[in-house]
Protein backbone atom coordinates (compact mmCIF):
# COMPACT_ATOMS: atom_id res chain seq x y z
CA UNK A 1 0.00 0.00 0.00
CA UNK A 2 2.45 2.66 0.94
CA UNK A 3 5.11 0.97 -0.84
CA UNK A 4 2.84 1.68 -4.16
CA UNK A 5 3.10 5.32 -2.89
CA UNK A 6 6.24 5.83 -2.26
CA UNK A 7 7.52 3.72 -5.71
CA UNK A 8 5.06 6.08 -7.91
CA UNK A 9 6.57 9.55 -6.21
CA UNK A 10 8.24 10.41 -9.50
CA UNK A 11 5.64 8.95 -11.96
CA UNK A 12 3.43 11.88 -12.74
CA UNK A 13 -0.37 10.91 -12.90
CA UNK A 14 -2.25 12.68 -15.36
CA UNK A 15 -5.21 11.81 -13.67
CA UNK A 16 -6.16 11.78 -10.01
CA UNK A 17 -9.07 8.66 -9.94
CA UNK A 18 -13.08 9.34 -8.55
CA UNK A 19 -13.15 12.59 -6.97
CA UNK A 20 -10.15 15.28 -7.15
CA UNK A 21 -10.92 16.79 -3.70
CA UNK A 22 -12.06 13.19 -1.67
CA UNK A 23 -10.58 10.10 -0.77
CA UNK A 24 -7.11 8.56 -0.07
CA UNK A 25 -5.71 9.58 -3.49
CA UNK A 26 -6.84 13.22 -3.61
CA UNK A 27 -5.19 16.21 -5.10
CA UNK A 28 -4.03 18.45 -2.43
CA UNK A 29 -3.68 22.18 -3.21
CA UNK A 30 -0.35 24.52 -2.69
CA UNK A 31 -1.50 26.99 0.69
CA UNK A 32 -0.69 30.26 -1.38
CA UNK A 33 -0.04 34.06 0.48
CA UNK A 34 -3.86 34.62 -0.24
CA UNK A 35 -5.19 31.87 1.11
CA UNK A 36 -2.77 32.41 4.41
CA UNK A 37 -3.72 36.21 4.41
CA UNK A 38 -7.50 35.32 4.01
CA UNK A 39 -6.92 33.21 7.22
CA UNK A 40 -5.52 35.48 9.33
CA UNK A 41 -8.57 38.20 7.95
CA UNK A 42 -10.89 35.87 8.99
CA UNK A 43 -9.48 34.83 11.93
CA UNK A 44 -9.41 38.76 13.15
CA UNK A 45 -13.02 39.37 12.31
CA UNK A 46 -14.12 36.14 14.12
CA UNK A 47 -12.14 37.40 17.35
CA UNK A 48 -13.97 40.80 17.08
CA UNK A 49 -17.53 39.65 16.63
CA UNK A 50 -16.07 37.13 19.95
CA UNK A 51 -15.11 40.51 21.70
CA UNK A 52 -18.74 42.35 20.57
CA UNK A 53 -20.67 39.39 21.45
CA UNK A 54 -19.01 39.15 25.08
CA UNK A 55 -19.96 42.56 26.12
CA UNK A 56 -24.02 43.33 27.25
CA UNK A 57 -25.35 46.09 24.36
CA UNK A 58 -27.47 47.33 27.63
CA UNK A 59 -27.81 46.61 30.93
CA UNK A 60 -30.04 44.28 33.25
CA UNK A 61 -31.96 47.68 34.14
CA UNK A 62 -32.62 48.58 30.77
CA UNK A 63 -33.51 44.93 29.42
CA UNK A 64 -36.04 44.37 32.21
CA UNK A 65 -37.45 47.89 31.59
CA UNK A 66 -37.48 48.17 28.19
CA UNK A 67 -41.01 46.37 27.20
CA UNK A 68 -42.75 47.75 30.35
CA UNK A 69 -41.60 51.58 29.93
CA UNK A 70 -44.76 52.49 28.01
CA UNK A 71 -48.26 51.63 29.83
CA UNK A 72 -50.51 50.43 26.73
CA UNK A 73 -47.49 47.94 26.23
CA UNK A 74 -47.76 46.75 29.92
CA UNK A 75 -51.39 46.49 29.55
CA UNK A 76 -51.43 44.60 26.30
CA UNK A 77 -49.07 42.01 28.05
CA UNK A 78 -50.76 41.38 31.03
CA UNK A 79 -54.15 41.11 28.92
CA UNK A 80 -52.17 38.37 26.80
CA UNK A 81 -50.77 36.77 29.87
CA UNK A 82 -54.79 36.49 31.49
CA UNK A 83 -56.16 35.35 28.36
CA UNK A 84 -53.62 32.56 28.53
CA UNK A 85 -54.36 31.96 31.91
CA UNK A 86 -57.90 31.60 31.18
CA UNK A 87 -57.82 29.12 28.54
CA UNK A 88 -56.68 26.36 31.04
CA UNK A 89 -58.86 24.26 33.16
CA UNK A 90 -59.19 25.21 36.28
CA UNK A 91 -57.13 24.08 39.32
CA UNK A 92 -59.15 20.71 41.24
CA UNK A 93 -57.85 18.95 43.56
CA UNK A 94 -57.68 14.66 43.56
CA UNK A 95 -60.92 14.56 45.86
CA UNK A 96 -62.65 17.03 43.80
CA UNK A 97 -61.86 14.77 40.78
CA UNK A 98 -62.71 11.23 41.91
CA UNK A 99 -65.85 12.48 43.93
CA UNK A 100 -68.40 11.25 40.82
CA UNK A 101 -67.07 7.62 42.42
CA UNK A 102 -68.30 7.94 45.98
CA UNK A 103 -72.14 8.21 44.86
CA UNK A 104 -72.72 4.44 45.42
CA UNK A 105 -70.51 4.56 48.23
CA UNK A 106 -72.38 2.80 51.61
CA UNK A 107 -71.53 4.23 54.63
CA UNK A 108 -71.79 1.80 57.88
Amino acid sequence: MHLTKYLQYFVRRRHIPGHLFKGKVRYWPRVTHEAKLKAVVDSLREQDNVDLLSRPYITEEQEHNYMYESGKVAERILAEKEKCKSNFFKHRSMEEHLAHLNHTKSWE
